[in-house]
């Protein structure tokens, strides 16, 4: 259930960018997150469950019939690489980052973000600043999973 809803938010969010994307025969996307250090479980999930989004999308035929490709970044929750990696996702042409995780490189890099027109969506950053210090366009989306227990 929360692949399927992760899955359509990322594909609305991708439709909503695919006009920069259009003359090109594949979208780029990023996912952003700790694949190292004391926040690796985090985004283990993360990664997971944003690229089983990703494929299931491109097992039927991608998006518009683009193929998504994905490129994973490690930002280890630590702000001088979380900026490196976002640099990296702009040099390399996302259309739309999956991540941060934390949300102390969640705010920094969201203005790298908002500045090349990225969206930026955060399954974990839980301060109301990743939103809050949006600009003009407001690039930065926290999605949160409720999980209830019976």
């Amino acid at each position: 259930m929360k692949t399927t809803i992760l899955g359509s938010l990322i594909g609305a969010f991708l439709l909503i960018v695919c006009g920069i994307a259009a003359a090109q025969t594949e979208i780029k996307v990023g996912i952003a997150g700790p694949l190292s250090g004391s926040s690796l479980s985090l985004g283990e999930t993360q990664e997971v469950g944003a690229q089983k989004a990703f494929n299931h999308l491109n097992d039927r035929d991608g998006l518009l019939g683009k193929e998504i490709v994905v490129i994973s970044v490690d930002d280890a929750c630590e702000l001088r690489q979380a900026e490196a990696v976002a640099k990296q996702l702009v040099s390399e042409g996302v259309v739309f980052v999956v991540g941060h995780v934390c949300s102390a490189c969640s705010i920094p890099v969201s203005k790298i973000y908002e500045k090349a027109g990225i969206i930026m969506i955060s399954p974990a950053s839980t301060n109301p600043k990743v939103t809050d210090e949006g600009g003009p366009y407001e690039t930065a989306l926290q999605y949160q999973a409720v999980l209830h227990r019976r």
